[in-house]
């Protein structure tokens, strides 16, 4: 099963400052707020491996269920986060060009402009009257 239809139909909830946040309210924080809840929950699964010998074997199937859970919440998060980024790179990528485009539009403004004045007077004056005309 994808990790998110795992997600849903577990109903993950996830610690944050802003209180207990479901898997589909992770799109609207911000990268870093995903990073910390991530490491919150690294250190959560952490602290779980340091506790293994209060568990008998009767447990460990308990155990090694919430740890899927919490593994599965990481995964969730790094692929949240790894979208985002790919989005603010592509926004990155896309206002270069734009600011490229600008730059190469001002700099064919220009040559125009030099060409036009590099034009004697008499045909400066023709094409004046050519617009006249029209």
């Amino acid at each position: 099963m994808d990790l998110f239809q795992t997600a849903t139909k577990s109903k993950y909830r996830y610690k944050s400052d802003r209180g207990s946040i479901t898997t589909e309210d992770l799109w609207s924080l911000q990268i870093p707020e995903l990073k910390s809840i991530a490491l919150s929950i690294n250190k959560e699964l952490k602290a779980g491996k340091d506790d293994d010998d209060i568990f008998n074997d009767a447990a460990s199937p308990i155990k090694a269920a919430a740890d899927a859970v919490l593994t599965n919440k990481i995964e969730i998060i790094k692929l949240i986060v790894s979208s985002k980024q790919e989005d603010v790179d592509k926004r990155a990528k896309a206002a270069d060009k734009r600011t490229k485009q600008q730059h190469l539009l001002t700099l064919l403004a220009q040559k125009r402009d030099e060409q036009l004045g590099a034009k004697s007077i008499e045909e400066l004056e023709k094409e004046l009257l050519a617009l006249d005309a029209e």
